[in-house]
This record gives C-alpha cells, sequence and structure tokens, in this order.
C-alpha cells in the first residue's frame, strides 16, 4: 500500500508540473483530480471543485457547479477511446473563455472507467469560441459524429454564451431566445425584478408562468428568511384565503423584508374570494408583495363583470404578458436544448442534444400546451433516448402523430364547390356594379351588359334584393352596401 501511495504521490507531482490544464472524470460524471494549471486557469481552488459532478448544462448557479459544468466531456466520450471537445471557463467579466481538449477513455478489464482530459495550454480565439452565436457556424475543433452533433454542440455554445452575462444567469429555460417575443419577455422581467410594486403574468396555460413567478421571487428576495407561498385560486374559498393571509401576515411581521404571495389562475378566483382578498390588501397590516397569474389581463375580465375592478387595479400594477411557444418558433431549438440539458442536470443520463430530423418535428409542431408540454416531451424523450442524441424514435409516439396529424390537415387540399365559388364571383360583381351606379339598376344593367330585368331575377336568386331595397326607377339612389 505505502508503495502505491508514493507512486500515486509522484504522478500527482508530475501532472502538477505539466503547464497543460489536466482533469480526471469518474464514471459519475465527478471531477477526481485537477492540476494546477487548470486551477489557475479557472482561478479557484481545489476543494471548490473536486467531486463536483459535471453535468452537461448551461443553466448552474452555483459557482462551483457552473465551474464543473463548463469541464463536462461531451455525452458519448465514454463510448470513445479519444474525443476532441472544448471545455469553458465563465471570466469575471461576463465572457467565455474556451480550451480545446482531448479526453482519453481509461479503461478497467476493458468497461469504461474514467475520462482523462489534457487542455491546449493557449485559449481559442474569441472568434473561433464564439462561433456557437451562429448555430450554422462551426470551428475547430470539429465534434465527432456528423452535422448532427456538431449543431447540438453548437447549441450548447450558444446556450454558454447567452447565458455568461450576470443577468441572464440563472434565468429559467422559458426566458432563453433569440426572437423579438423572447427579448420583449426578457425585458419586461428584468424590469419587474427591479421594482417591489405587485405583477401580474398574463398568458397561455403551460406558458411558464409558474416558472416565471419563482424565478421573479430568486432575483427579487434579498434575505433567506423570505418565503414565497402559492396558493391555487380556482374553487378557492373566501374563508380558506383569509386564514392562509393571515398566517402569512404573522410569520413575516418581524420579517425586515416581506414575503411574496404568488397567486395561481387569480382571474378564477370566486367573487366572495375576491372581495376577502381586496379587503386584506386594503389593510394597514398587510405587508406581501403579491405576484399573480392569469390567462386573460384582469381588466378584460373586469370590463365583462367577472372580476373586481378594484382588485384588478390593485394586482396588475406592472403586467408582464408571456406568449404562446408557436409565436417564437424560431426559439424553439434553443428552448429544447435547454430544457433537455436541465434534465441532464437532474439525471445520471447524459444526452448531447437532438437529430436534425426529432429538431425539425418539435420547430414545425403547433404546441396547444406551450412550454408545459415541451417540458413533458423531453423529459420523455430524454428517459427513452440511449444517447449521445434524441432522434425520432426516442420522442413520445403521441407527440410524433399529433404533428403527422397537424402536417396532413394542412397539406390536404380544401373541398371547392365551383357553383358557389361562381355564384359568390357573380355576387360580387354584383354589388360593385350597383355601388358604382349608386343602386341604379338600370345603369348596373348597362354596366354588366345584361337586361334589366335579367339583372333583377339574379338579385332575387341570389338573395340580394331584400337586402337592396325597392328599385329607385331608373333614378340614381344613395349609394348602400348590399
Amino acid at each position: 500500500m505505502p508503495g502505491k501511495r508514493r507512486r500515486f504521490t509522484h504522478l500527482v507531482r508530475i501532472f502538477d508540473g505539466v503547464e497543460q490544464p489536466v482533469f480526471l472524470v469518474d464514471g459519475s460524471w465527478r471531477i477526481r483530480y485537477c492540476n494546477q494549471a487548470l486551477l489557475a486557469w479557472l482561478g479557484c481552488s481545489e476543494d471548490a471543485l473536486l467531486d463536483r459532478r459535471c453535468a452537461f448544462y448551461s443553466g448552474a448557479v452555483d459557482p462551483g457547479d457552473a465551474l464543473a459544468a463548463g469541464l463536462c466531456p461531451p455525452p458519448g466520450a465514454m463510448e470513445q477511446p479519444r474525443t476532441q471537445a472544448e471545455i469553458a471557463c465563465l471570466t469575471g467579466e461576463g465572457r467565455v473563455r474556451r480550451r480545446a481538449v482531448q479526453f482519453l477513455r481509461l479503461e478497467v478489464q476493458g468497461s469504461p472507467h474514467a475520462l482523462l482530459a489534457v487542455a491546449e495550454g493557449q485559449d481559442l480565439p474569441e472568434a473561433a469560441s464564439s462561433a456557437g452565436r451562429e448555430i450554422a457556424g462551426h470551428s475547430e475543433p470539429a465534434p465527432a459524429g456528423g452535422d448532427d452533433r456538431r449543431k447540438a454542440h453548437d447549441l450548447h455554445r450558444l446556450l454558454q454564451d447567452f447565458r455568461a452575462g450576470r443577468e441572464a444567469r440563472g434565468l429559467p429555460a422559458v426566458l432563453l431566445g433569440n426572437g423579438p417575443a423572447a427579448a420583449r419577455l426578457r425585458a419586461q422581467f428584468r424590469a419587474v425584478s427591479r421594482a417591489d410594486e405587485n405583477v401580474l403574468f398574463v398568458g397561455p396555460a403551460g406558458g411558464g408562468k409558474r416558472l416565471l413567478a419563482a424565478a421573479l421571487f430568486d432575483a427579487w428576495r434579498d434575505s433567506p428568511d423570505q418565503s414565497l407561498i402559492p396558493i391555487p385560486c380556482p374553487d378557492l374559498d373566501a374563508d380558506v384565503l383569509q386564514g392562509v393571509v393571515q398566517t402569512l401576515q404573522a410569520a413575516s411581521g418581524d420579517k425586515p423584508r416581506p414575503d411574496m404571495l404568488l397567486l395561481e389562475d387569480v382571474d378564477r378566483l370566486p367573487n366572495d374570494a375576491q372581495l376577502a382578498l381586496q379587503r386584506l390588501t386594503a389593510s394597514v397590516g398587510f405587508r406581501a408583495r403579491i405576484v399573480a397569474t392569469a390567462r386573460e389581463p384582469l381588466s378584460r375580465a373586469a370590463a365583462r363583470g367577472a372580476f373586481s375592478p378594484e382588485l384588478a387595479a390593485g394586482l396588475g400594477v406592472l403586467f408582464v404578458e408571456v406568449p404562446e411557444i408557436k409565436a417564437r418558433r424560431e426559439d424553439l431549438p434553443l428552448l429544447a436544448q435547454a430544457v433537455l440539458e436541465e434534465r441532464n442536470a437532474e439525471e445520471q443520463k447524459q444526452l448531447l442534444g437532438f437529430s436534425q430530423d426529432a429538431l425539425d418535428l418539435l420547430t414545425v409542431y403547433a404546441w396547444p400546451g406551450n412550454f408545459g408540454e415541451l417540458c413533458d416531451v423531453v423529459r420523455r424523450a430524454h428517459e427513452k433516448a440511449a444517447g449521445p442524441l434524441i432522434g425520432v424514435a426516442d420522442l413520445p409516439r403521441s407527440f410524433v402523430s399529433a404533428v403527422r396529424s397537424q402536417l396532413d390537415a394542412t397539406a390536404r387540399p380544401t373541398a371547392v364547390s365551383l357553383p358557389r365559388f361562381l355564384a359568390d364571383v357573380e355576387k360580387e360583381l354584383l354589388r360593385r356594379a350597383l355601388r358604382r351606379a349608386r343602386g341604379n339598376k338600370t345603369l348596373a344593367a348597362k354596366m354588366l351588359g345584361v337586361s334589366r330585368p335579367r339583372l333583377y331575377r339574379r338579385l332575387v336568386q341570389l338573395g340580394l334584393e331584400d337586402r337592396l331595397g325597392s328599385d329607385r326607377g331608373g333614378e340614381g339612389g344613395q349609394d348602400r352596401e348590399p
């Protein structure tokens, strides 16, 4: 045993003297060794990195987890003798530094046991390391496995670059994207996260409103004592609501900062509970910040008498509109990749991304269940896929069937009735002639090149005469729309 320890110590001494960053990842994706060159490049201590799990995930918030995630081997590396890839490090200025790396598979009795990583001594040029900003772009080192793997790596880089900025760290996946709808949603979210007023998130079912409310709480709170208290509003009894709010008030009385009350589906709050909530929020001792979710603006519900106007004004001080996922079609590849990487962070299985065929189906689908449906489809595909890419065969059968039905309905030609079509054309010609003749049937008949009796017969047969009214006796009448 002492001899083995001496050999290990000697090996560590050799690696610590190497100028290139070197580290070891075991079969459970945990970092078991790192040399001094790697620690110097990352700017961290050994304790901050060792034993961390390096998931293929771009959204880690904890600094140690974020450092480890930047070192993650690409999924599938354990199945290859050697894999060329990149490692990433987030700087204090919000930039992502990258280096080329070789992952060498180490085997025990013929089975993959660990990966030894040896990185280059210099960073990749920033122009090359940011090639992922354009999904079609690519720079060396090229990931093995063809075009689909390259595009999955590019999406991963794009997520890393996107989340490099301080304001983007910790944001839920629903806020990611480069399209105008995503940019508008992020701008609204950042505005309300800097305020203390009540906020109303309005959007379709499954749109991610609850995720946004939770992210708002994380961005807004400045004390671990603050709590987010969710209350489902449909069928909520007024007495229950009053009891919950009063308990919340009693618990937060001594806190320097108030708690946050999350009213889910507040537009479905019963009338008696609306009155109770209005009284409670207007009381002198009420301190909580209220965040509510709804499927329609409360002002609209109040206008048709379905919601209290006073309560609507109080809850909707700040307003965030959450768009449907089908309005963000250009962001779907990035959203799907972000959701997949969240599964990587939660599960032992690590996947790289999606095949292009699978991405095509995700992009063309209408997503009636919105972001929640996307998360469910990716979760089920992640469970099924053997990796490293999710293919069409890994997607849920019900989803694939729904996409095909949607495409069939779109491609199916609409039946056209020729007699009805010709009648519609004739109606439009008659209307235009009568408008130009200002209702004078004799003049309209001359314009159309038909006799006045024939014009009158066609007006009756096509159902236009009753709406046109009586004849003006050949004189110009008022221009009336038939």
